[in-house]
């Protein structure tokens, strides 16, 4: 159970990651 709650954490946080990612990428291609 506690693996689990640490997953989930952790796919939660690549989640952010890649929206941040993706907001600086398209951010970069506007300019």
């Amino acid at each position: 159970m506690c693996l689990n709650l640490g997953i989930q954490r952790e796919e939660r946080f690549l989640k952010k990651k890649s929206t941040i990612s993706e907001k600086l990428e398209s951010a970069a291609k506007k300019t």
